[in-house]
């Protein structure tokens, strides 16, 4: 005979629990409220992360961590929001319908003066009024909890992805097998992701897989099952998850949940509009110079600050990122000032196109454990020169030493003799050092100017027919809207031709079909060059 379970609830801690979800909708309406107040004001910090996100490097071999809290802030304030959303649009019709109730009591379908046909319709498919209040009544309960189950599987979903994209990091910061060590995290990764998809089958199927009844099954699966479920966090929200699958009306929630998930994650692309079919898309438009878009101008972006949210800033300064910046639209005729964004493919050019080492390790990295830095072949050729000299010097100095150690006593004009020349020797050593120091210092400044010299070069600047690229001077910097890494580039003594004017930007990439070459892509603003003022 099967022993009953033991209640983990009183008598009196069931009826508090009954009489308090008689009363929780004054608390859903209440923390539903403030928690969306709260939600709408701090998009502002999501599009802050994002655009220190834009500061960090990347690369092609390992995700960037950041894109996935990224991913988790945007995605989890379209759940909370849209949720919390329908919530109190539906807790405000609940109260609306029973204050109705009040005053017209029950929808009296013979007093409405229809014919048979359309009243038994009516009472067929509308019901009674009671049964609509109890309808949202059991929406309105049930959402608030879904909206918590849905943020927390998505939790789940970006900590799994997270995981897989571990190894790659490692890969990526440290070598510790040689060419070995890809092939062998690749193969975790695959393992991980594999028994992560039947983890993730079962799901979907509602336990599929642990309604088998099989021993060698139950088995083989359940460490699998534990291992996820304490990695993904699942295990907090079970006791939601389960008390969602025993019932069939919330059950239909479950369900409803993937594709619904689905659309808060692609709605911003789900639909498209032009109203205007003749105009070229503005990309292709700038490449022609016949746009005028806000993005390419300093000032005018600033423009679009005014009366506008800091939200609403932010915003505007994360959309307008643009590959040139001109400081401003209307430019004088003898200077003009831009920004130039950097991006991963300048890594590539600097490394096969200019020959320059890095001095960090690409991507994502373990700080704790490493500041990043790569050996630098050049800057240990430099060491390792002045090595061999300083060895040569230490072993003379000790030749010396030891034939002062053999010398007689009463010697003393001889050992004075090999005691300057052993000073002498460390004056020699002193002044290597500094020498090393000097040229180490020396190969680093001439690294970065070559750093530069090769960024610039990726420019060229023409007004109309003239190039002007020869009067132009660049210094890395920041740009000051978002804080992107470029350079920000001077023209200064030119002599520009007044009025309506196109400077035509081109920009080199590396030619990785044509080795050691570059291609180039072509960007054209319209500016106004002033008239000059007589002094």
């Amino acid at each position: 005979m099967s022993k009953e379970p033991k209640s983990s609830t009183t008598g009196f801690f069931k009826e508090w629990l009954e009489k308090l979800q008689q009363e929780s909708w004054q608390l859903e309406l209440l923390i539903s409220g403030f928690a969306l107040f709260g939600i709408y004001n701090s998009y502002g910090l999501i599009i802050d992360f994002k655009i220190s996100t834009l500061t960090a490097s990347s690369s092609g071999k390992s995700e960037n961590f950041l894109f996935f809290f990224e991913s988790l802030m945007t995605i989890g304030w379209r759940i909370f929001f849209v949720n919390l959303l329908i919530h109190v649009i539906l807790r405000a019709l609940w109260i609306g319908a029973i204050g109705l109730r009040y005053v017209s009591n029950d929808i009296e379908y013979d007093q409405l003066g229809y014919t048979s046909y359309f009243e038994n319709y009516l009472r067929e498919n509308v019901g009674s009024y009671d049964d609509f209040i109890e309808n949202l009544e059991k929406i309105c309960s049930v959402l608030f909890s879904f909206t918590f189950l849905l943020f927390l599987f998505f939790i789940s979903v970006i900590i799994f992805v997270m995981v897989s994209s571990i190894p790659e990091a490692i890969v990526n910061s440290y070598d510790l097998w040689g060419h070995w060590s890809e092939y062998i995290f690749m193969g975790i990764t695959m393992i991980y992701v594999l028994l992560g998809l039947v983890v993730l089958i079962d799901f979907i199927s509602l336990g599929g897989i642990r309604k088998i009844d099989d021993p060698i099954i139950e088995k083989i699966y359940a460490p699998i099952y534990k291992f996820y479920g304490w990695l993904t966090l699942s295990f907090l929200y079970r006791p939601l998850l389960y008390n969602f699958l025993d019932n069939k009306y919330t059950k239909r929630l479950f369900f409803i949940s993937f594709p619904y998930f689905l659309l808060l994650v692609i709605y911003p692309k789900l639909f498209g509009s032009n109203i205007h079919p003749h105009l070229d898309t503005d990309r292709e438009l700038v490449r022609e110079g016949l746009i005028i878009r806000n993005a390419s101008y300093s000032d005018l972006v600033d423009k679009n600050f005014e009366g506008k949210t800091a939200n609403e800033v932010k915003q505007i300064k994360y959309d307008n990122r643009n590959t040139f910046v001109l400081s401003s639209y209307t430019i004088e005729p003898d200077a003009f000032s831009f920004f130039v964004r950097l991006y991963e493919r300048d890594r590539i050019t600097l490394s096969r196109k200019f020959s320059i080492q890095e001095i960090y390790k690409v991507g994502w990295r373990f700080a704790l454990f490493g500041d990043g830095t790569k050996e630098d072949s050049d800057k240990i050729a430099i060491e390792d020169s002045y090595t061999d000299r300083y060895l040569a010097l230490r072993k003379e100095y000790n030749q010396y030493r030891d034939m002062t150690k053999e010398i007689m006593s009463d010697d003393t004009l001889r050992a004075k003799k090999l005691s300057l020349m052993r000073d002498s020797i460390n004056t020699v050593v002193d002044s290597l050092q500094k020498e090393k120091s000097k040229s180490i210092e020396d190969y680093k400044i001439n690294r970065n100017k070559k750093v530069l010299q090769s960024l610039q070069s990726l420019i060229k600047v023409h007004v109309d027919t003239l190039d002007i690229t020869k009067y132009m001077v660049c210094k890395h910097a920041h740009h000051e809207h978002f804080n992107e890494r470029g350079l920000h580039c001077v023209l200064l003594n030119l002599d520009l031709p007044k009025g309506s004017q196109t400077i035509e930007f081109k920009r080199g990439w590396y030619n990785s079909t044509f080795p050691d070459s570059l291609y180039w892509s072509t960007f054209k603003l319209p500016v106004i060059v002033k008239e000059m003022k007589d002094d």
